[in-house]
């Protein structure tokens, strides 16, 4: 920290490949052909290609020991505030095109459909919208039980989010050791909305599009009494 301000930022370039992101729990995943595991090898289903991350923390200058508003009234009101923020963007995860079979004999677990589309061509838009995020005329059922179609070869949507913080500090007591805390801060200040889902079931009504968004701008204030 220097002259009160402190500020962090990372960025991330990365690329991950797998033929099985997870195995069994919460993100089962069941391979489509027993006799070609080479088939399902791709981008895992982590793969974020960008990640950007930024923290900022400065301690505005009033109060005690600070350039401005030392002592007196101003000290008690204009001292000890503090501002912080945080800023994340990334781009986003891969989506595989699933097909729904009837057909038991085409299911490696039974209830699981596992079976993917055929594709023809790179199915990103230039200008995808929520109701067209890729082109979802490159796509077309199997004639047999196994796609062509490579796992995750759809990019999903990234994210931009700006969080945000105030806090000031009040020292009371004879020995100054207590202090009250107040504190405002806000997610998704900017009221940003950052899709996270995209529909890729092969001939459902939704197919192609985006169908959930993250959280929007919440704030929360605390008081809090130490002593």
């Amino acid at each position: 920290m220097s002259h009160g301000l402190a500020f962090t930022t990372r960025y991330t370039y990365s690329k991950s490949l797998d033929d099985a992101s997870t195995i069994g729990g919460g993100g089962q995943t069941v391979i489509q052909n027993n006799s070609n595991p080479v088939g399902d090898y791709g981008l895992s289903s982590f793969d974020m290609r960008h990640q950007f991350l930024g923290n900022l923390v400065y301690e505005l200058p009033f109060g005690d020991r600070k350039r401005f508003a030392a002592r007196g009234w101003q000290k008690a009101v204009f001292g000890a505030w503090r501002v912080s923020g945080s800023l994340t963007a990334h781009s986003g995860t891969p989506f595989t095109v699933r097909v729904f079979s009837k057909n038991q004999a085409c299911q490696n677990v039974p209830g699981i459909n596992s079976e993917r589309g055929n594709q023809n061509g790179n199915p990103a838009l230039a200008d995808p919208s929520v109701q067209e995020w890729f082109n979802t005329s490159l796509f077309s059922a199997p004639g047999g039980c196994f796609g062509d179609a490579p796992r995750n070869s759809i990019i999903g949507p990234g994210a931009f989010t700006i969080n945000s913080g105030v806090s000031k500090t009040i020292q009371f007591g004879r020995d100054g050791l207590r202090r009250l805390d107040f504190s405002w801060n806000t997610n998704n200040l900017l009221n940003h909305v950052n899709f996270t889902s995209i529909s890729t079931v092969f001939g459902s009504t939704t197919f192609g599009q985006v169908t959930a968004a993250g959280a929007m701008r919440s704030m929360t204030f605390t008081t809090r009494v130490n002593f």
